[in-house]
């Protein structure tokens, strides 16, 4: 949320978004043989956050490697945006350190969820770090997305998502996970 309402400054600051990138590190499975790839259990939700970011566009996505334990995508949207998504599930404990950065045209933005740091680096000028802390919650963060999915399921409440959105983020890691190309 901070990051989506930190956008426009940035934008402004620095030019328009070139590029998005998320890489994440997670505990082990808990269990074994319940997986078939990391891929298809994560690839709908940062397709997801690049839309709840920077709007919805058709985008091509390429699988450039998926097995239980690692995985990693990369695309373009047809706004120009290129993306990479990369993840492990190879950590002993449950913690979930996440790394974002934005690229924009004269400078990018590098964030730390984990730790909540985050840093500036202006092309031409002397990098810096903002104050303000990005720390992910992610008890919270898990509890709202489980809340609002039963919500949904029960007919109590709208999905943060739309209908298009859920058929399109998992249609994208199927095709990916079964071709490894998708164009949507």
């Amino acid at each position: 949320m901070k990051l989506k309402q930190l956008l426009p400054e940035l934008i402004a600051e620095f030019g328009k978004v070139i590029s998005f990138r998320l890489d994440f590190s997670y505990h082990r499975p808990m269990k074994s043989g319940l997986h078939v790839g990391l891929l298809i259990d994560h690839v709908n939700h940062e397709v997801d956050l690049l839309s709840f970011l920077f709007g919805w566009v058709p985008f091509q996505a390429t699988r450039l490697f998926d097995n239980q334990t690692r995985y990693e995508v990369s695309g373009i949207r047809d706004d120009g945006i290129s993306f990479w998504f990369s993840g492990t599930r190879m950590l002993d404990d449950c913690i979930y350190p996440e790394f974002v950065s934005v690229r924009l045209e004269r400078g990018e933005m590098r964030i730390d969820t984990y730790t909540g740091g985050v840093s500036i680096y202006p092309h031409g000028k002397k990098p810096y770090d903002l104050k303000e802390e990005f720390r992910t919650d992610y008890p919270m963060r898990f509890q709202f997305v489980n809340d609002n999915f039963v919500s949904a399921v029960l007919r109590r409440g709208n999905s943060y998502l739309t209908e298009a959105a859920l058929l399109q983020n998992t249609l994208a890691g199927i095709v990916l996970t079964e071709k490894g190309h998708f164009c949507g």
